[in-house]
């Protein structure tokens, strides 16, 4: 991946930290990728670093209902915390991508958690899928050697990911059963548009 340091007159949002964002994460613009969180310093796993502690937002029947203008992208960049219910943040979780093979979970409903110890410069990935259970989805490029191909709802995780992410889902997801309803990659509807990752 080609990274360079972030450059802030390069970007069209304005970046927004929290107090709930360790010091720990950085936040570089990358060519292949757009802003992304790496380890600024040595993470240890268990370690809290972020959150989506911002507005809420109700939706109906579909996650396109969700405002997504600029400069905000909240349906771009929210997760979701219960049916019909997601949150955005108010600091840098926004900016964290997707990955197939991710070092970082969802623990207490809203935190983005170290799921390994993380080395510095190592970027800082979760799975859309540990908190999304609805009509979204969108093609992957996380670049994984064990990548699905489509990011999309809970709904659509393998079991087995299901079993290597406990303790690092959605506990809005894992409050009742949920059924596999196979992969995501073959449903052929049009994908909306979506968050990159």
């Amino acid at each position: 991946m080609s990274d360079r340091p972030l450059q802030a007159s390069a970007l069209k949002t304005t970046i927004h930290w929290s107090h709930q964002d360790s010091p720990k994460v950085g936040l570089i613009l990358t060519i292949n990728r757009g802003l992304s969180l790496i380890a600024s310093q040595p993470i240890t796993a268990g370690e809290r670093l972020m959150a989506f502690d911002g507005s809420f937002h109700e939706w109906g029947a579909t996650t396109l209902s969700l405002p997504n203008e600029a400069p905000l992208f909240i349906r771009d960049h929210c997760i979701q915390i219960g049916e019909g219910r997601s949150r955005d943040s108010n600091g840098l979780a926004r900016y964290a991508n997707h990955s197939c093979e991710p070092n970082c979970g969802i623990t207490d409903l809203i935190w983005i958690t170290a799921m390994q110890d993380i080395a510095p410069g190592t970027e800082l990935t979760w799975d859309y899928a540990m908190t999304e259970d609805n009509d979204w989805r969108m093609d992957c490029s996380c670049g994984s050697e064990h990548c699905l191909g489509v990011i999309a709802g809970y709904r659509h995780l393998p079991p087995e990911k299901r079993m290597a992410y406990r303790g690092y889902l959605s506990s809005w997801l894992t409050a009742r059963p949920r059924p596999y309803l196979g992969p995501a990659a073959l449903l052929h509807t049009p994908v909306p548009l979506a968050k990159a990752g």
